[in-house]
């Protein structure tokens, strides 16, 4: 869904105000600019957490409800705290031609909805639609197909409603239940045969999900053996849990399993430090797989916040992120008095340097240092391959120089993933 609507707006997003090269912001971007917010506004980070404020601001937009629509609910008051942080977190993103994740599809069912000629375009051109996962959309996503297919009416969708766990984050079960009332005239095709669990496991789940209220009865079968019976281990704490099964792991070694045939399988990686504990504290010979995204890494998302600085010369929370990596002398002081002179323009970050880059202070010199690459490599991003470009930047921002001098083995692997982005 995001991907598609992201490549809607780079086409059509002009209607609504802003320019084809808008930046989407990612979780690090946001929680940069609601912690500046708050502490512009002098409230205390506890007592308002960032993550907290942006969790409310995903459960409101994932209900396509913007500022105006919660007050109208009578779910806040306009003067809050909450909805003035709001409204300012939504000015920053526009000013800096950005919007958040949840924006992608909520501004295009907007355009959608209330532009007819967009919207006959893509009825155009998607005339065939297939959902994975249907338990899993939410309102917004529902409002983005129904706008699509109503016309056509070539909407397949896939789902399993005993399968629906996303409701913290908006899914809806609704959609799935009652996707044959909105569409009558759907044809439905039951998969009840499963191929890849063990017949002990399938009798589990399906006693499990026989307790789930509102649901399309069914029963799933398969030809599999019945395979090793299901046990349970519960345990108060993750912690206790943990010991549980570290112990099950040395009773299989007992047992003459190797250890290299035994995995433990968790859903998230906040989990595996308390694993991870378990095992070395039950002396378990162990290798932790998984770990931190590609696009996660630090290395990696400054390169691309240079890169996204080159492209979108009013990205605020790129300019932020870069200004000073590798270390050029610009300090904290410095880029609060850069960031408060900006505000007080109404002009992006990078426009206001160039008016402090001049002068002989070291300061001066590494502001006009910055500009001077940033302007140069706009240049070069309208002639040249990205991947030409960001090897450049790599190179003459000293980001490559700064890991090579560091000759760690950590440098070394950051270096290693810096290339990998480049091809």
């Amino acid at each position: 869904f995001h991907s598609s609507c992201a490549r809607m707006l780079r086409k059509d997003i002009e209607h609504l105000g802003y320019t084809r090269k808008f930046t989407i912001y990612d979780d690090d971007d946001q929680l940069r600019i609601v912690r500046q917010l708050i502490a512009d506004a002098g409230l205390d980070p506890k007592e308002f957490p960032p993550k907290a404020f942006l969790s409310r601001i995903d459960f409101y937009k994932n209900r396509m409800m913007r500022p105006d629509d919660v007050v109208a609910q009578r779910r806040a008051h306009r003067n809050d705290t909450f909805m003035k942080l709001w409204r300012l977190y939504e000015e920053n993103l526009k000013a800096a031609d950005a919007v958040d994740f949840n924006d992608l599809i909520g501004l295009v069912v907007h355009l959608l909805e209330t532009n007819t000629e967009v919207l006959e375009h893509w009825r155009d051109t998607f005339k065939y639609m297939l959902v994975d996962e249907y338990q899993d959309t939410n309102g917004a996503q529902y409002r983005f197909l129904r706008l699509l297919s109503d016309v056509h009416r070539n909407l397949c969708v896939v789902g399993d409603d005993d399968q629906s766990i996303y409701g913290f984050r908006g899914a809806d079960i609704g959609n799935i239940l009652g996707f044959q009332t909105d569409f009558p005239d759907a044809k439905v095709i039951y998969m009840e045969q499963n191929y890849r669990c063990s017949g002990n496991i399938l009798t589990v789940a399906n006693a499990v999900v026989k307790a789930n209220t509102g649901r399309i009865e069914k029963t799933l079968r398969t030809d599999a053996d019945p395979g090793f019976q299901v046990q349970f281990l519960t345990g108060r704490q993750p912690h206790e849990e943990a010991k549980l099964v570290a112990a099950s792991c040395v009773e299989l070694a007992k047992r003459g399993v190797p250890w290299r045939d035994i995995a433990v399988i968790f859903r998230t990686n906040a989990t595996a430090k308390v694993f991870e504990q378990a095992m070395q504290r039950a002396e378990v010979p162990h290798q932790v797989v998984g770990g931190k995204k590609f696009y996660e890494r630090r290395e990696v998302r400054d390169a691309l916040a240079y890169l996204r600085l080159v492209v979108n010369p009013a990205d605020d929370a790129a300019f932020l992120r870069v200004v000073n990596v590798p270390p050029r002398g610009i300090g904290a002081k410095t880029l609060t008095q850069l960031r408060e002179d900006a505000t007080s323009r109404g002009e992006p970050m990078l426009k206001t340097a160039r008016s402090h880059a001049t002068g002989m202070t070291k300061k001066a010199q590494a502001m006009a240092t910055f500009v001077k690459l940033i302007d140069a490599m706009a240049g070069r991003a309208k002639v040249a391959h990205p991947h030409a470009v960001l090897a450049e930047l790599l190179e003459q921002s000293g980001y490559k120089a700064m890991l090579e001098e560091e000759a760690t083995r950590e440098s070394k692997q950051r270096l290693t993933h810096l290339a990998e982005l480049v091809r």
